[in-house]
């Protein structure tokens, strides 16, 4: 019995054994750094796969003196005025900067840590080549935003010209080796860092 309860105790403490207190519940790895401990929610994966995160966790990025942020948004619900297509599909996330009167589009992904060539090749095919890639979606929202970006922001009830920039957020530091797209790819690091 002493036997067990001292192996116990040293699969406990060895490194690469140590148990995980978050072991049972999806974590959050950016740029290969678990930091799980500093979100104030837990994440949240639905059956597609899809991860969420909460606002509260999001919206730390931004003062909201100087931004106002809106998560998972149809344009034709946000801006309800504007008579937009309901075939965009939702902006992971659109901040506003009312100070530098910018507007920021996000495509946020969490993506799985690729160890081999397979799994990198399979993300570039889902995230940027194939015919549903996630940023061909985001190049159309992109487009869309763009040519109509005067009327949302009056409709939202600002003033003057906001530019546009776009960004796609990521966990890792990844990038679209077989296309070039109209956005930035940035890991969650980086952006932060800016």
């Amino acid at each position: 019995v002493i036997a067990l309860l001292i192996a116990a105790f040293i699969i406990n403490i060895a490194p690469g054994y140590k148990r995980d207190k978050y072991k049972d519940v999806v974590n959050l790895i950016i740029d290969e750094h678990n930091v799980t401990e500093d979100l104030k929610n837990m994440l949240y994966i639905n059956e597609n796969k899809t991860v969420y995160m909460s606002e509260e966790d999001v919206r730390e990025l931004f003062d909201e003196n100087i931004y106002d942020a809106y998560m998972d948004k149809e344009l034709y619900k946000l801006d309800e005025k504007g008579n937009h297509p309901r075939n965009l599909g939702d902006y992971d996330l659109i901040v506003i900067n009312k100070e530098k009167k910018e507007v920021l589009l996000f495509e946020v992904k969490y993506m799985r840590l690729s160890q081999t060539t397979k799994d990198s090749l399979g993300d570039q095919g889902k995230y940027f080549l194939n015919r549903k890639a996630k940023a061909k979606q985001f190049v159309k929202r992109i487009e869309y935003f763009e040519s109509h970006v005067d009327r949302i922001m009056s409709n939202l009830g600002f003033e003057g010209k906001f530019i546009v920039k776009k960004y796609f957020l990521t966990n890792k530091n990844i990038r679209s080796f077989f296309r070039e797209y109209p956005f930035e790819v940035v890991s969650f690091t980086e952006f932060k860092n800016k």
